[in-house]
């Protein structure tokens, strides 16, 4: 639900207020239901199927500017999940896992998309994220208490900083210049734990890319983009497979990000 305040034609005020319901991941792999050995040498259902659940509530503003041709956003807003599975450790418990973990977000997101002048566009975006795990424990271990071992930890794969622009300008005789840039930050590939303290962090990184058409007349447009400008050697996702409990690691993966690349295009519209 929400609202929106309009204090002039030009600016909107809102309010937003969102709360969801996910299916455990177990619950959709059939994790779930299926009887199995516990901990005490019983037989146990290894997990709870109630949903994971989450709330979001944001507030924000939009201003046109520049005789409406400019359009500036920002937005602060917080996500919180409030009980996604962990271990019930609990010898006694006729469950493996239950649902008390708790994390939390909060975010700043800026945004600006239009025309500067009526030959220069711009769009351009930045978004902050200060991520936490509130508890990693269940309730049964003093979850939430000092002795929780990712309390404080950064959400993994979860950057604090990232952010696009993307701008064109289009010359006289019909030549359109452009470039742009997407920045990531350093984020968590793994959660700690009592053997193993550390977070590792991937690298951060700059992408560079790049346009030049021109308008030939009669419907007929050349253009040429570049991806990766600068050939940067980078990895969208990246994932490590240490065990927060024993602290020992078997590998992990990475996928890495497009290299350098050129494709020119014809256009023709009529």
């Amino acid at each position: 639900m929400g609202a929106v305040f309009k204090p002039n034609e030009a600016t909107s005020i809102y309010a937003a207020y969102a709360n969801s319901k996910t299916p455990t991941s177990a619950s959709v792999r059939t994790g779930c239901g299926t009887l199995g050995a516990a901990p005490n040498g019983s037989v146990a259902d290894p997990c709870e199927v109630a949903p994971e659940k989450a709330r979001n509530i944001e507030i924000g503003a939009k201003a046109d500017v520049l005789d409406s041709k400019l359009q500036l956003t920002a937005a602060l807003f917080r996500n919180e999940r409030t009980n996604f599975r962990v271990s019930t450790n609990d010898p006694a418990s006729p469950v493996l896992q239950v649902l008390d973990g708790r994390s939390r977000v909060d975010g700043i997101a800026l945004g600006a998309t239009g025309k500067v002048t009526d030959a220069w566009s711009l769009f351009a975006n930045y978004t902050y994220l200060d991520s936490e795990i509130r508890q990693s424990l269940s309730d049964f271990n003093g979850g939430g208490t000092a002795a929780d071992p990712q309390r404080g930890n950064v959400i993994i794969q979860t950057p604090k900083h990232s952010g696009s622009v993307w701008t064109t300008y289009l010359l006289p005789f019909g030549m359109q210049l452009g470039y742009g840039f997407t920045y990531q930050g350093k984020f968590a590939t793994n959660q700690s734990g009592a053997a193993n303290p550390a977070q590792y962090k991937s690298d951060d990184y700059f992408i560079h890319r790049a346009m030049l058409s021109y308008a030939f007349g009669n419907g007929l447009t050349a253009q040429l983009n570049v991806q990766n400008l600068f050939d940067k050697r980078y990895y969208t996702n990246i994932r490590s497979n240490v065990n927060a409990t024993s602290g020992l690691g078997t590998g992990g993966w990475a996928l890495p990000g497009e290299s350098r690349s050129a494709r020119l295009s014809l256009f023709y519209s009529f």
